[in-house]
């Protein structure tokens, strides 16, 4: 039972790991990589040109989509507003979304409920643990009781040896004259 419990406490452990680790932004690009590309946008030396930059309200990353390919790159807040600039210059879409929300919550329940969950598990597997071991009781009264019967059956036994001891030293001490 205890195993089945720690079980099932280590695999929400390891799903809710994997799932934040799932929700945070992967960077294809940097915030320099960025910058220079845009500098070189419409010249020659450009490879893929920016199409459109996505600002979400409060992340601290921008999408970046050159053709086909939509990238995540992280930005300082205070170079927002110089590289909306530098993106209009360069004849760049700029579009907004509004944040994700569920990342939102996800995060504040596994940041509040999650502890005391866990919580709450130890304390179930504590309590069950104590329960079963009941019978497997150590109890200093009980040691001593078993001890004093043993003792005491010692004692009959060392008696009924020496009993037959002198009955034997007295059968040998009649048969020799």
């Amino acid at each position: 039972m205890n195993r089945r419990i720690a079980a099932v406490v280590v695999g929400l452990l390891l799903a809710v790991y994997f799932l934040t680790l799932k929700s945070m932004p992967h960077t294809d690009m940097t915030y320099s990589q960025l910058r220079d590309q845009i500098a070189k946008q419409g010249s020659a030396d450009s490879k893929e040109a920016i199409v459109r930059v996505i600002f979400a309200n409060d992340d601290d990353c921008v999408e970046v989509q050159t053709g086909d390919v939509v990238e995540k790159v992280p930005i300082p807040k205070e170079d927002r507003q110089s590289l909306i600039e530098d993106l209009k210059k360069a004849h760049v879409a700029i579009d907004a979304k509004e944040p994700d929300r569920a990342g939102y919550w996800f995060k504040l329940i596994s940041s509040f409920f999650l502890p005391i969950l866990l919580l709450v598990g130890f304390m179930f597997m504590f309590r069950s643990a104590k329960k079963s071991n009941t019978n497997y009781s150590f109890a200093p009264s009980q040691d001593i009781a078993k001890l004093q019967n043993e003792v005491s059956e010692l004692k009959t036994q060392v008696s009924e040896i020496k009993s037959s001891l002198d009955a034997l030293s007295d059968r040998l001490s009649s048969n020799n004259p």
